[in-house]
């Protein structure tokens, strides 16, 4: 029996996050190697903005939405109800195929806001993201287009010829360059499609060659999360090295360094020895952020209350070790007999001063570049490490997506936490019948607090899309009209 191709096109309103949302999304699912006549699935589905909903013009714009036209559409819980039936595998060999998987990270964040398990990418087993696809081909394969920057522009550039203004339509886009690319550079393509556990099996590294925002890059890992989903690197992308995290969930290349034989190498000017020795001898001093590294030279010194954030207190609790001696009194600060070079200056700069020459231990160097923070976890893992012991149980009882076990609405929902003002903003744009008066004027006030806080950058936003738009481009200017309209 084929396997189903699931090609889904999000319409996110802002960059991804846990707040974020999608205009809509379209769905198409058909059995590998048939035409479009035989697609079982061929949905469009839209999700009205609700007074909460955080939105980007240029997003708007970027996609040709007019927010306008989005008032009838679904509730967010009709919407996610939808489209989580519809992104299912039938079978464990489908896959699931978009253009640039970050963005479809969205879901997940509307599958949070509106209480839904499990994260669309443990689904499948199977992903292929057509961005990295076509990135790899220029590099490596026979397509080599010179700009992937969008879906339809490269819809255009491989001769498609549908509506690219239909958002449907866009579903048959990917269908032709999946087709195009599986009939052109079929190795490539063999290789991206590799199941789940291949994908998270990195035992042959630590080097591996990646593709960085279009760019050729050899990456030595560092660490991977104890769910193999996450991986702690350093980059080199032929010019300068840096620390990356790389999720594996967005089928990203990571393939071994053989892939650049001799001739490649010569072609793509990337000297694989010499990059991989640029990675060996790495200093890791050199790529940590300032204050990530100065908290460790705090805590090799014994300075503890210069360290402060999050940030320092990882780096006391991985470093092991002083081999520099510090003056400091009982109370954290400097003692009386200080250097004349640290009097008169703040206690940052004193420490400042006091740190030059602090060596840091290696392992704790090595432990601060591997760690992982909040800010690469995946949505699901950040969101539930976030969750308080009470408000994970009242979670799993919303999943249900009954109101009617819900006693009193504004216990569970209110502004008063960021946990309860989801709630409170769930109940509100799902179930706005089930809410009394005064929780409706709780929850609208909310709402203008937060746009407020918002309005000056929106406008910004707005103007610096007036100014760079063509002015002949008559289409742009009336959409950018209607969205500067609706804020």
């Amino acid at each position: 029996m084929n396997r189903n191709l699931y090609y889904a096109v999000p319409l996110p309103l802002s960059a991804p996050s846990l707040h974020s949302r999608m205009a809509g999304m379209s769905i198409l699912r058909i059995p590998e190697g048939v035409s479009l006549d035989y697609a079982t699935v061929r949905k469009l589905m839209l999700c009205r903005i609700p007074l909460h909903g955080l939105v980007s013009p240029a997003f708007l714009l970027r996609q040709n939405i007019d927010p306008f036209n989005l008032k009838h559409g679904m509730t967010s819980l009709e919407f996610m109800t939808e489209a989580s039936s519809q992104l299912r595998p039938l079978q464990e060999n489908d896959v699931l195929v978009t253009f640039a998987m970050r963005h479809l990270s969205v879901f997940n964040a509307m599958a949070i806001q509106n209480y839904f398990l499990p994260d669309i990418f443990a689904r499948f087993n199977y992903m292929v993201d057509l961005k990295t696809a076509l990135e790899t081909c220029a590099l490596f394969g026979n397509t080599r287009l010179r700009r992937i920057t969008n879906l339809n522009q490269v819809a255009r550039d491989l001769g498609f010829t549908g509506d690219l203004d239909n958002q449907l339509i866009r579903a048959d886009a990917l269908h032709h360059i999946f087709t195009w690319l599986n009939e052109h550079d079929p190795k490539i393509m063999s290789f991206l499609c590799a199941p789940r556990a291949r994908r998270l099996n990195l035992q042959n590294g630590p080097y591996f060659v990646h593709i960085d925002e279009g760019r050729l890059c050899l990456i030595r890992v560092l660490s991977q999360s104890q769910d193999l989903r996450l991986v702690k690197a350093i980059k080199n992308d032929g010019n300068s090295l840096s620390l990356i995290t790389i999720n594996l969930d967005l089928a990203p290349l990571m393939a071994p360094p053989g892939i650049l034989t001799p001739e490649r190498q010569q072609e793509l000017k990337f000297d694989l020895n010499a990059e991989r020795a640029r990675l060996e001898n790495a200093n890791l001093a050199d790529l940590l952020p300032h204050d990530q590294l100065k908290a460790l030279q705090r805590a090799a010194a014994g300075i503890a209350d210069g360290a402060t954030g999050s940030a320092a207190a990882d780096a006391s609790a991985a470093a092991s070790a002083a081999t520099h001696d510090a003056p400091a009194s009982a109370d954290g600060g400097h003692d009386a007999g200080a250097p004349d070079d640290v009097q008169g200056k703040t206690q940052a700069e004193a420490d400042d001063v006091m740190l030059e020459g602090v060596q840091i231990d290696p392992q704790a160097l090595y432990q601060a570049a591997a760690a992982f923070t909040d800010k690469d976890l995946p949505f699901y893992d950040l969101y539930f490490k976030k969750l308080a012991p009470y408000e994970k149980p009242v979670f799993e009882r919303l999943m249900s997506h009954d109101i009617r076990l819900e006693t009193n609405l504004s216990m569970v929902g209110n502004p008063y936490t960021r946990f309860a003002a989801q709630a409170m903003c769930y109940f509100n744009e799902n179930f706005p019948g089930a809410c009394f008066e005064a929780e409706r004027d709780i929850y609208e006030e909310y709402c203008r607090n937060q746009f407020n806080r918002r309005a000056k950058s929106l406008m910004q936003e707005c103007q610096m899309l007036f100014n760079t738009i063509d002015e002949k481009d008559t289409r742009s200017m009336v959409l950018l009209r209607r969205i500067s309209e609706y804020f």
